[in-house]
């Protein structure tokens, strides 16, 4: 019993030394500094790399059966199969969410491609999977296009679509079965347009201030969507903004909530 006491005394002392010593020791928090940071870069690795792979090749595999390249499906299965698609996209958002979240907050350099691209073209990709994922929730859901093609720009098609997806995703997140959904793409002057309205829930005013924070989530969203992580819209801003671009809403709970983005002409091919 002493010895076990002496033991533990003695182990204590050493820790009290050790730590002592890395509190003093600048070279030792220098070091603890960059193995903390090692270990957040492994862990973006993980998230980014290791997770992502295998949930996109879940996709592509769901993707091939509910397209019944392997053999008819029934109708019960392609149920199932829509169900599980659509948490599997979920997923791939979050994923993609988590990584640029860190990116953003340990100021890590984020890459944006520059190509031209056209709005109604992104969103003529996105509309049917967001017409299914309407289905399933059955929830209506209208489309309002130009009748003449957008002026296109230069920015980052693959960011400008997942920003377009947290805003339809959180329209239907928080629209109950019944409502209603509308999607318009418009241009203004020096600029392209994209509105997604809903006929959901909305938001209480004391919350709208915060609605763009991290890991922000209303009261009454919490109620409706209890596994949300709260940072679509903050990665959404983040990607808009770094376009030149401007992310805004409008909302009255219980009646709904209409979120846009304006993105600026900023190309000699895009100018009409």
């Amino acid at each position: 019993m002493c010895h076990d006491g002496r033991m533990s005394d003695e182990h204590d002392d050493t820790m009290h030394t050790r730590l002592a010593q890395t509190h003093l020791d600048p070279r030792a928090i220098e070091e603890k500094r960059q193995e903390v940071d090692s270990l957040k870069d492994r862990f973006v690795e993980i998230i980014g790399h290791q997770l992502r792979t295998p949930l996109s090749v879940m996709r592509w595999n769901l993707e091939s059966l509910l397209a019944q390249e392997f053999g008819p499906v029934s109708e019960t299965v392609q149920d199932v199969l829509k169900v599980t698609y659509g948490q599997n996209l979920e997923a791939i958002s979050r994923v993609s969410d988590v990584v640029t979240m860190l990116d953003m907050e340990e100021g890590r350099s984020m890459k944006f491609s520059r190509m031209v691209v056209e709005l109604d073209g992104l969103s003529g990709e996105l509309i049917p999977e967001w017409r299914q994922e309407c289905e399933l929730k059955h929830v209506a859901c209208a489309f309002h296009l130009p009748k003449e093609p957008l002026p296109s720009f230069i920015g980052d098609a693959d960011k400008i679509k997942m920003a377009m997806q947290h805003l339809f995703r959180n329209a239907l997140w928080y629209t109950q079965p019944g409502g209603t959904i509308t999607v318009t793409l418009d241009r203004i002057e020096g600029a392209v347009r994209c509105t997604v309205k809903d006929t959901g829930i909305g938001m209480a005013a004391i919350d709208q201030p915060h609605v763009f924070e991290r890991f922000f989530r209303a009261a009454n969203a919490i109620t409706m969507k209890t596994d949300a992580f709260g940072i679509g819209l903050y990665v959404s801003k983040y990607y808009i903004e770094q376009h030149g671009g401007t992310l805004k809403f409008e909302s009255r709970e219980g009646e709904g909530s209409t979120f846009w983005f304006e993105l600026p002409i900023n190309t000699t091919e895009g100018q009409a």
